[in-house]
């Protein structure tokens, strides 16, 4: 079962009230480890972590935001989460043969150029991004916006808040 399956199920509220409640106590306790792609203004920083919903078989990953770089995990075969977005992008690209996942700041342009410029130099390939945030209208009592990009690469929005969440997919472009 992937992630978009298990928020289809009959139980979905129950199931994404377990998949925030441990996002949000493990989202601090992540660390960082050596960046995968350093170059001038450009970081790609792992933070995040992968976790097996034994309950329903799922298995799936998180980027935890970073405000300063490209946060990033490894996420071959599994579906992808992040929260937190404002106006950040999502993306899924390989770089040396693995697929990872990026949550990508957006407070000044030179995190957008460096991006750029990574793909246009085919640093990294195979790049589908996303922005949650970009031509949906925001559910009223929303607490949060998340992202989820599946394993096969189709981009999905969660506005979460206690009452119900709103699924919704698109096809994006690779720059900004």
């Amino acid at each position: 079962m992937n992630l978009i399956q298990a928020l289809r199920l009959p139980n979905s509220r129950a199931v994404m009230t377990n998949i925030a409640r441990f996002h949000y106590q493990n989202i601090y306790n992540v660390g960082l480890t050596l960046p995968i792609v350093t170059q001038s203004n450009l970081t790609f920083q792992i933070k995040g972590y992968t976790r097996n919903y034994r309950f329903l078989r799922l298995d799936y990953a998180c980027v935890i935001y970073i405000a300063d770089r490209i946060a990033v995990v490894a996420s071959n075969g599994i579906d992808t989460l992040s929260s937190g977005f404002s106006g950040c992008y999502m993306a899924s690209f390989r770089h040396n043969g693995i697929r990872y996942v990026a949550h990508i700041p957006t407070p000044n342009n030179s995190i957008k150029t460096s991006w750029n410029r990574a793909v246009k130099n085919q640093i990294i390939d195979n790049v589908v991004l996303f922005k949650p945030t970009e031509g949906l209208a925001r559910i009223p009592g929303t607490i949060g916006i998340w992202g989820i990009i599946t394993f096969n690469d189709r981009c999905y929005r969660l506005d979460v808040n206690e009452k119900r969440s709103s699924k919704s997919s698109h096809t994006w472009p690779k720059n900004f």
